[in-house]
C-alpha cells in the first residue's frame, strides 16, 4: 500500500510541476493563467465488482476499520476517506443492483482518476 501512495505522491508532484510550467507559458503569451484551487485535494475513486476488495483497501490504506465489509455487497453509497493528502472514494460495485450500480457512475463524476480493483478468483485444478 505504501506503494500505492507513493506512486499518487509522485503523480501529485507531477501534476503540480506541469500546472507551474502551464502558468509560465500563459505568462510568456501575454494570457492570463487560469486559476488553480490548491484546497482540492485528489479524488481517488476504486470502483471495480461487488466484493473485490474496495473496502478492505480503504482499510488497509487509512489502517483502521473504516469501511464496512462482508461477503454479501455492504457498500451502497460513495464514501469518502481522507489519506495522505488523497481523498480515496469508496464507490459500490459496479456490477451490485441497479440503485447501487447507479451511485457508483454518479460518483465517478467527481474523481480525478479511477483505480479498478479486480479480484481474481483462482479455482482448484483437480487432477
Amino acid at each position: 500500500m505504501a506503494t500505492l501512495l507513493g506512486d499518487l505522491g509522485r503523480t501529485n508532484e507531477e501534476c503540480e510541476q506541469l500546472a507551474q510550467e502551464v502558468h509560465r507559458l500563459f505568462k510568456d503569451l501575454g494570457r492570463a493563467a487560469p486559476a488553480i484551487d490548491e484546497r482540492i485535494p485528489i479524488r481517488v475513486a476504486l470502483f471495480g465488482q461487488y466484493n473485490a476488495g474496495k473496502s478492505t483497501l480503504v482499510n488497509t490504506l487509512l489502517k483502521k476499520r473504516v469501511a464496512v465489509t462482508g461477503d454479501a455487497p455492504e457498500t451502497k453509497l460513495a464514501h469518502v476517506y481522507e489519506v495522505d493528502g488523497f481523498e480515496i472514494a469508496d464507490l459500490p460495485g459496479g456490477d451490485a443492483r441497479v440503485q447501487e450500480s447507479q451511485e457508483a457512475l454518479r460518483a465517478l463524476d467527481s474523481a480525478h482518476t479511477v483505480l479498478y480493483i479486480a479480484l481474481l478468483r483462482v479455482r482448484p485444478r483437480f487432477e
